[in-house]
């Protein structure tokens, strides 16, 4: 064609290589972070809710508020 050099530049490897993958490693780090999740998810680590103390907030101790006059 006459005029085919006037569209090389869509083909140039700089323009086709960013819309191919604009962010590179991010399918990675997405399958690793599901992995973390997963495990995370079938041990229970991290989740120990009966280890937390029992706490009573007794009103009669704290006493009245100062009243200003």
């Amino acid at each position: 064609m006459v005029l085919a050099h006037q569209d090389a530049w869509r083909k140039h490897p700089f323009l086709t290589n960013c819309t191919k993958k604009p962010l590179p490693g991010l399918g990675i780090a997405a399958g690793i972070f599901g992995v973390y999740l997963a495990v995370g998810a079938i041990t229970g680590s991290g989740h120990h809710d009966a280890h937390h103390a029992n706490v009573t907030y007794v009103k009669e101790e704290i006493g009245e508020r100062p009243k200003l006059e």
